[in-house]
């Protein structure tokens, strides 16, 4: 089960963000380090993922991060 941020808006790990978006967890591994997908939230030693960013991701035919200031 995801867990729940204090607005009480759904927290996604990396499996079940996989599974939402049908790829290997491998694959967000990829776009993670290619700036390729949104930043997730520190939360203790693992990151989560706000569901409303990756739904507004997804509807945004998925844009790359933009990686500050590196060239």
């Amino acid at each position: 089960m995801a867990s729940q941020h204090e607005t009480g808006e759904q927290l996604l790990t990396k499996r079940q963000l996989a599974q939402k978006l049908q790829v290997s967890m491998r694959s967000i591994d990829r776009r993670i380090s290619q700036g390729e997908f949104p930043r997730g939230l520190k939360v203790g030693s693992s990151v989560r993922w706000r569901s409303s960013i990756i739904d507004a991701w997804i509807s945004s035919n998925c844009p790359a991060e933009k990686k500050g200031g590196r060239r």
